[in-house]
Parts: structure tokens; sequence; C-alpha cells
């Protein structure tokens, strides 16, 4: 799962570079008409590889694409037993993390996690592990002190994101 996320990044990452590189051209005053048409070109690249990359991410949330044939009514129930069930300590990460405001800080690290849901390290490291797998968490880059040494704050993905945010029976 973590290969096909980071090989789908990647071709983003390309793509936008391509763009950059072709706009870098054109503010230099090269707008020919090859010119032209390759940034047009990159540009229509790069929204292709975004949406494959934002679909690949919303497909691990939601299941689909999974291995149930999608479109029955037992494939919706497998989908949804993917998400966290409430009440559950992976239920209890998604919820403690989709209500950090904004422009807050990015999320917890495990150690806040324990402490605010009240379960032990292992209990919230598992669940954490869980989540990140299942495309529910990431790594926000940043790390705090946790008992002096730095540890990864967690935060949810931006698919994640997009499922809690869909109002039920549209997506």
């Amino acid at each position: 799962m973590r290969g096909k996320r980071k090989e789908l990044a990647d071709a983003v990452l390309a793509a936008a570079l391509a763009v950059v590189a072709l706009r870098s051209q054109h503010a230099k005053g090269r707008v020919e008409g090859a010119v032209f048409d390759a940034y047009i070109e990159a540009l229509s690249r790069l929204q292709t590889e975004a949406e494959e990359y934002n679909a690949y991410d919303a497909a691990v949330i939601t299941g689909a694409g999974a291995r149930w044939a999608e479109g029955s009514e037992t494939s919706r129930q497998a989908a949804a037993m993917a998400a966290p069930r409430q009440g559950s300590v992976r239920h209890q990460i998604v919820a403690h993390l989709a209500n950090v405001p904004p422009l807050a800080h990015p999320g917890y690290t495990d150690r806040q996690l324990e402490r605010r849901i009240g379960a032990s390290h292992q209990t919230v490291s598992s669940a954490r592990n869980w989540l990140c797998e299942a495309g529910w968490l990431e790594d926000s880059g940043q790390r705090r002190l946790t008992n002096d040494r730095p540890a990864a704050v967690w935060q949810l993905s931006p698919a994640a994101h997009r499922q809690l945010t869909t109002p039920k029976g549209t997506g």
C-alpha cells in the first residue's frame, strides 16, 4: 500500500516539476508555440496525476477497489467495516485528531493520544499503526519532545478529512 502511494506521489511531484520548469521558461519570455503547448500538456498531466493520487487515497479509506465486488450491498457493508468502529481506540484517535483546530498544531504524539484516550502505549500505537496503514493518519513531519526524545506528531490524512467531511450518501 505504501509503495503504491509513494509511486503516485512521485508521479505528482514529477509532473509538478515539469510545470515549474516550463513556467520558468514562460517567465523568461519564451512563449513560443511549442513551449506553450508543452506547458498546457504538463498542466494536464499534473491534474491527471493528482486526481489518481486523490482517488487512491479515497479508495484506501472507503475500500473502493478492494477484492470484493463494487456496487453490491455486501461490498458497501464490507467497506464500512474498514472505518474505525465508534467507541474503539481507533475511532477515538480519529475523533481527537479531527477536532484539532485547523490553525493550531497539526496533531498529537502517541504519548499525547495515550493521555487523552486513557489507553496504554501498546494499545494506542497498535491502533495508530492500523490507521496509518489504512490511510487515515500520516506523520505530519513535525516532532515534539516526549521524555526528552523527539516523537512523531500524527495528523489525519487529506483523504481522511475528505471522508469525514463528505455527507453520507454522496460519496
